[in-house]
């Protein structure tokens, strides 16, 4: 009886010893070849941080547009925006994207003495989208080559 014990004891740590690993470094490879497509991706907003309060709408557009385009489209390709390609070439899932603009050089007088780069607070905009309106991308989009993606 013992040993039926032992046997069966051992069975069950063999079955929970082969059972998958998450291939961590692996993962960590798939999200960062996302992660490379989508600051391509955010190139399209260089020049408009210099003046961000009077660029903000256009650049929200664009973040959003890399960062949440066809998330949960099922027909997404993975260069639609950095959820996409983490949804279809990695299985993860995405529910939301931060734009955080830091302050190159300030001019207000503040506790650091208002120079240098420094993380405010009030200049982190969180975009979380529910649903995908695609007429919000369609202005700042680069859709030279990906022409399927209107879905007027």
């Amino acid at each position: 009886m013992h040993l039926l014990w032992i046997l069966m004891e051992f069975l069950l740590i063999s079955q929970v010893s082969a059972a998958p690993t998450v291939d961590v470094q692996s993962e960590a490879g798939c999200i960062l070849s996302c992660s490379n497509e989508y600051g391509q991706c955010l190139t399209k907003a260089n020049g408009l941080w210099h003046e961000y309060q009077h660029n903000r709408a256009r650049i929200q557009a664009i973040v959003r547009r890399c960062c949440l385009y066809n998330e949960k489209n099922p027909a997404a390709k993975e260069s639609d925006s950095f959820a996409a390609c983490v949804r279809l070439r990695c299985g993860a899932m995405l529910y939301g994207c931060q734009i955080k603009k830091v302050h190159e050089d300030r001019n207000q007088d503040d506790d650091d003495g208002g120079g240098g780069s420094d993380d405010d607070d009030d200049d982190e905009v969180e975009e979380e989208e529910e649903d995908n309106d695609d007429d919000d991308y369609d202005d700042y989009a680069d859709n030279d080559d990906d022409d399927d993606d209107d879905d007027d």
